[in-house]
């Protein structure tokens, strides 16, 4: 069994590519990111046994406290343990995350070809997923680290600088795990995807060994709802290098330091010369506590005092 994982940092187009894979007849993908494959076998361990029913009841309910099952629910989806039963015919890891994000993805539980999960943030579920589908494509799209954290700056008013530690952290994360797992994966820049679309997606339909049809690299619906493209249907080819005019040389220098090691590996050319860059350790610790004050008082705006901090809670519970 051969899931298609999509891994990214936030803001670096994860949206849009899944967005472009659910146009393909052959490709179902949640709209909603569920961080459910890692979350569930570090609650349930790898052994967890299908077959009993007290144990199926038992991950009904855990599933039915996740952020994912509720954003599914809000947009109309009734999945319920009657469900849950009479659609599961093999008791495993493999069937049950097969089953559910069939379920929840646009072409419904009964899609019979290639399915999927996106989860952008944290590489560590990587491990997890790579337990339970040693073979799932992964396809990871990467973007520019300087233009990455002035995206999250501008929508959720992230540190630049922890952005781009951060980065930096978890793409040597990902890289040194595809190298010591032998991970079945691909990388793809957000600025290729922008710029040359039809060859980029071309080469994933390769990568998951099925035809790239005529038109999937027109958009058919909106995918941003925030940032710059929000509410464009259509790429915004040129959405890159913002960050020349946004940062002065000095910042995009101490950027490039702090992601140096991330930026060659990922072939980003830089102009900053000397040794890489750490954070200390105390600032770092400050600035993660005005990141996530940020990021209450943005879901708070947005969805209200008590559904914003209970929003704000579910997201961080969900991606450690």
């Amino acid at each position: 069994m051969k899931p298609v994982i999509l891994l990214g940092m936030p803001r670096s187009g994860t949206k849009l590519l899944r967005s472009f894979l659910n146009q393909h007849p052959k490709i179902n993908i949640p709209h909603n990111e569920s961080y459910l494959i890692h979350n569930s076998i570090r609650q349930f361990g790898e052994s967890f046994d299908f077959s009993v029913l007290k144990n199926r009841i038992e991950y009904f309910q855990f599933l039915t406290t996740t952020k994912f099952y509720g954003k599914c629910k809000a947009d109309g989806f009734d999945f319920t343990f009657e469900d849950f039963e009479r659609l599961l015919s093999v008791y495993d890891w493999q069937h049950v995350f097969k089953l559910i994000l069939n379920f929840y993805g646009p072409k419904g539980p009964h899609h019979q070809f290639l399915w999927g999960d996106k989860s952008p943030g944290t590489f560590s579920q990587l491990k997890y997923i790579h337990q339970i589908f040693p073979n799932a494509y992964i396809v990871h799209i990467v973007r520019d680290p300087r233009d990455y954290c002035l995206s999250a700056k501008n929508a959720w008013g992230k540190n630049v600088f922890r952005s781009v530690h951060r980065w930096n952290l978890e793409i040597n994360y990902y890289s040194k795990l595809v190298n010591d797992l032998g991970i079945n994966s691909i990388n793809i820049k957000y600025e290729d995807l922008i710029d040359s679309p039809i060859q980029q997606l071309e080469k994933i339909c390769e990568f998951l060994n099925i035809e790239y049809p005529s038109g999937l690299e027109n958009l058919q619906k909106t995918v941003e709802n925030i940032g710059s493209t929000k509410g464009k249907p259509t790429v915004v080819k040129g959405n890159k290098e913002k960050y020349i005019k946004a940062f002065n040389s000095k910042t995009i220098s101490k950027l490039e330091g702090i992601g140096k090691e991330g930026m060659v590996s990922m072939g980003y050319p830089i102009s900053y010369q000397g040794k890489s860059i750490s954070l200390n350790p105390i600032y770092l610790k400050y600035a993660s506590l005005m990141d996530g004050l940020h990021s209450l008082q943005f879901h708070m705006k947005n969805k209200g005092l008590l559904e914003g901090f209970s929003y704000f809670s579910k997201l961080h519970s969900n991606k450690r």
